[in-house]
């Protein structure tokens, strides 16, 4: 590269960092801001953070599961929660696990009791849905994979039909072109050709590695993209033609990738994990495809994400970034926001408790904005297992290790709400 061409490259980066930092805004809320009493994003059951939180690509309507609560949040900031309480149909569900969206609906799965459908008016329970843990959708066909050693099923709108391989435990496809695997970060990743498997290994083909934590198609075309620890490759057809990677994109950092989303200019972006924590999320960052660059990331310094607990990111119909985290939605909105952001965040209402000193030696106190009471605090680690739990008392010594930790706090009429804690 000549040194006018290096120039022009450095000033187009340049640029794209200036537009991108000063457009884009970050958004919190939490469920109180849509009106719904509580829940968190932390769920029970066999879920996969990206698999909770999905935005419709046909009406920009986001859908969230917490247990056995389907949330909805309309294009207007509205938002629906779906239980058995407003649908006696939903009773028997012990906590939804995965969501997928058609044209027609929305299918949620409980890998204990099977599928629930909802078409915009009503819920029905599909058949044969027992034992799914990730789903997907291809225009109207909707597929289900399940636990090791059952065969995927596979659901149109003229039947059902059940696949022959017992190991995909999750499962992809467009226009007719399919892929699966095994459970996350399991070697190898195939294409199911309909009558036989090609299994792909980092040592046969252009695929970077033989971990796979996210794959999907993108929604802007036929490529099928796959993450690994060293970057993204990129699948049309039977062949992978092209990869993400430190060789061939400036600024990328050292880190498995373990979900992305992909915009309509093919840009990505991407949650990267930590190799020596169960690749718990640390930051998210922004691929420009026309530089080649990895321009802009996002942690605990310069967001207000949690990420040592669960974290999922989405891209909806405008371009604007969401993530789902714990108890908590972000939005970091571009030049083309949603209407309603900017009225909701105006008007959304600040969480009723707070605690302090935070970080903590783990002597806290709880105070209450308007002077609930306590019935109880629970004490949550970042994979959301109880540690400790305490009465009504406002001051609470927490006897833990260093970390982050949330406070589920239980106040009178079941009201709950969570707040982060870091302990020194």
């Amino acid at each position: 590269m000549d040194k006018t061409l290096k120039i022009i490259v450095l000033i187009q980066f340049a640029l794209s960092f200036f537009t991108m930092s000063n457009a884009q805004t970050w958004n919190t809320f939490t469920p109180n801001d849509f009106g719904i009493p509580y829940f968190s994003l932390q769920q029970g059951g066999t879920s996969e953070a990206d698999q909770t939180f999905k935005i419709s690509k046909y009406t920009n309507d986001m859908w969230l599961s917490r247990d056995s609560n389907a949330i909805r949040i309309n294009n207007f900031g509205q938002a629906e929660l779906f239980n058995s309480v407003n649908y006696p149909i939903l009773s028997s569900v012990y906590a939804f696990n995965a969501i997928t969206i058609t044209p027609s609906k929305v299918v949620f799965a409980d890998d204990n009791h099977g599928l629930y459908s909802y078409n915009g008016s009503s819920w029905i329970a599909l058949s044969g849905g027992l034992g799914t843990v990730t789903m997907s959708s291809d225009a109207d066909t909707v597929w289900c994979a399940k636990d090791g050693g059952q065969n995927y099923l596979k659901i149109t709108p003229n039947g059902t039909e059940i696949g022959p391989v017992g190991y995909f435990q999750r499962y992809v496809s467009k226009n007719g072109v399919s892929w699966g695997a095994g459970i996350v970060a399991e070697s190898g990743i195939a294409k199911n050709n309909g009558t036989n498997l090609i299994i792909y290994l980092s040592d046969t083909c252009l695929l970077l590695d033989d971990y796979n934590y996210h794959f999907k198609f993108s929604n802007y075309s036929d490529t099928m993209y796959v993450s690994g620890n060293l970057g993204i490759s990129m699948a049309v057809g039977d062949v992978f033609v092209d990869s993400i990677c430190a060789a061939n994109s400036s600024n990328m950092p050292n880190l498995p990738i373990v979900e992305f989303e992909i915009d309509e200019n093919h840009n990505i972006w991407a949650v990267f994990g930590n190799t020596s924590i169960n690749h718990t999320p640390v930051k998210i960052g922004f691929y420009d495809r026309v530089l080649k660059a990895w321009t802009q990331f996002y942690d605990v310094t310069n967001s207000p994400i949690t990420f040592s607990g669960l974290v999922s990111i989405e891209l909806d119909t405008l371009g604007n970034l969401w993530v789902s985290n714990w108890s908590k939605l972000h939005c970091l909105s571009f030049s083309n926001p949603p209407s309603w952001l900017g009225l909701k965040e105006q008007n959304k209402q600040e969480g009723t408790f707070s605690v302090y000193p935070n970080p903590s030696n783990g002597d806290i106190y709880i105070s209450s904005k308007n002077n609930s009471l306590i019935e109880k605090v629970i004490v949550l680690d970042a994979a959301g297992k109880v540690v400790q739990e305490f009465s009504s008392s406002p001051m609470l010594h927490l006897d833990l290790e260093a970390g982050t930790y949330f406070l589920k706090i239980v106040c009178e009429n079941n009201l709950e709400e969570y707040l982060p804690i870091v302990l020194n």
